[in-house]
């Protein structure tokens, strides 16, 4: 019997052992895919955007100061810059007369006054220039108004006659809305 007890332990383990053989096969061949991992390199890190930057300002400033003419400063100076750029006032400036903390803008006429005179056109209110006399030189006094368009404005008025109103003034080739809005607390068309 002791064969026979062999024997069955011989196909039991056997049969133990092809079952354990099938089930790794079976496993080996059913398994899922193996998962692929792909490795990206970082994202780039963005870079602050840049803030523009403000150009510089040009005005020509006249009147007594050391050397009138036309500077450049950077945004956001003051009149008192403006100034001191041109080397300073004379000893007979009225800087009473003008407010030295205003904003230069771009492009701006900056006229200083004279102690005893009378006010310049647009600094602390004073006197309006009338377009309807004015000469060439004195119109150029007025922002954006050069020497072409100062000379169109006195051949506007000689072909057509005087400027009945203010906003007449668009009528010259070269004024359009927005330099009208610079010009209109400063002229006028009548004593």
């Amino acid at each position: 019997m002791n064969e026979a007890l062999a024997r069955y332990r011989y196909v039991l383990f056997s049969i133990i052992a092809l079952a354990l053989i099938g089930a790794v096969g079976y496993g080996l061949a059913h398994r899922p895919p193996p998962v692929a991992f792909t490795v990206l390199p970082p994202l780039p890190t963005p870079l602050p955007t840049p803030l523009p930057t403000a150009a510089p300002v040009r005005f020509h400033i006249l009147g007594p100061v050391d050397a009138p003419g036309v500077y450049t400063l950077p945004p956001g100076a003051q009149i008192q810059d403006a100034i001191e750029a041109a080397g300073g006032a004379s000893a007979d400036a009225d800087l009473e007369r003008l407010n030295l903390s205003a904003v230069v803008e771009d492009q701006q006429q900056i006229i200083v006054p004279r102690q005893g005179a009378g006010d310049a056109p647009g600094v602390g209110g004073g006197a309006l220039i009338n377009i309807n006399s004015a000469d060439s030189e004195t119109l150029q006094i007025l922002p954006g108004i050069g020497p072409a368009t100062a000379d169109k404005i006195i051949a506007y008025r000689e072909e057509y006659g005087p400027f009945a109103t203010v906003d007449d003034i668009v009528n010259v080739s070269g004024i359009g809305p927005a330099t009208l809005e610079k010009l209109r607390p400063l002229i006028s068309v009548g004593p």
